[in-house]
Order: structure tokens, then sequence, then C-alpha cells
């Protein structure tokens, strides 16, 4: 298995039939990015690896230009999920308490806006009225089957 995923059986329809699966699927946790001691942006992310995604984020954002200029880093877990703690050169931080007092509303990475960890695993609202129905997935036509096989066949899964 690979490191940040875990396996998980389920079932696959194919040719009309069930058939076990087993898939890998990601490990994903809620993850603010937190600049001395303001959070910028909150996101869903594997655990693993977060002082790259720390770093990686920074720069592709413009916080910073090096990261050098992130003198500590620390991950703090809580509850509801991590905190990748960092703290700025002096002007890295001026440059970012600047660029903060100019944004408005929502802006355009993580979870539209939302700046904690408990806005991010807020409870979603229950629909009573819809139910999930497994019969209503029809079967393959033809020429999806073809088509699916064909990419089977370059992808080597054949």
């Amino acid at each position: 298995m690979k490191k940040g995923a875990h396996s998980v059986a389920g079932l696959a329809v194919r040719k009309g039939r069930e058939q076990p699966v087993t898939r890998a699927l990601p490990e994903e946790v809620p993850v603010a990015l937190v600049y001395n001691g303001s959070t910028q942006a909150v996101m869903m992310a594997t655990p693993d690896d977060l002082h790259d995604f720390a770093v990686g984020f920074s720069l592709s954002e413009g916080i910073i230009t090096d990261p050098v200029q992130i003198m500590r880093f620390e991950i703090v877990k809580h509850g509801q999920g991590l905190e990748a703690q960092m703290w700025l050169s002096e002007d890295r931080a001026e440059f970012l308490a600047a660029r903060r007092r100019f944004m408005a509303g929502p802006v355009g990475c993580g979870l539209c806006g939302i700046d904690s960890l408990a806005q991010a695993l807020r409870r979603v609202p229950q629909r009573p009225d819809v139910e999930a129905q497994r019969d209503v997935v029809p079967a393959p036509r033809p020429e999806l089957e073809q088509a699916e096989g064909r990419a089977r066949t370059r992808q080597g899964k054949d």
C-alpha cells in the first residue's frame, strides 16, 4: 500500500455484473496553513509530506520567494485536522500582513475561503427525501466497454 493511502473494499460493475474490488484511497484531512499565528487557508490534503506541501503553497502563492524565508515550521495536531504553522522572516511577515489587508471575500484556494479547521468539518445537511439507489446505474454500452478496453491496453493493464 502506498504511503498516505488505505485500502477499501467495494463493488465494481462490469458488463452488467458486480465483482468485489479493492481500491487504494488517499488519506485526506483538513490542513490549515498558518503564518505567524494567522490562518491563510484550509485545504484537504494527505497528512504525509506536509512540509513540502506548505513550502510549495507558500512559494506558489508568493508568500515567500525562497524556502529559507520560513524561519520555523511545526505541525500541530488537532481533533479536527492539522495545522502547518510557519513563522516567516520579518520582511515576508510584513509583506503578508499588508497583502491580507487587501484580500476581500473568499479567496481562490482551499475550501472556498474557509479559515479554520472547525469550519472545514461542519456537518452537511441531511436530505431525508433522497435515497441512494444501487440499481439506477445503467449497464455499460458496448462503445464505452470498447473505449475502456482500448484505454486499459494503452496503459498496459490488460
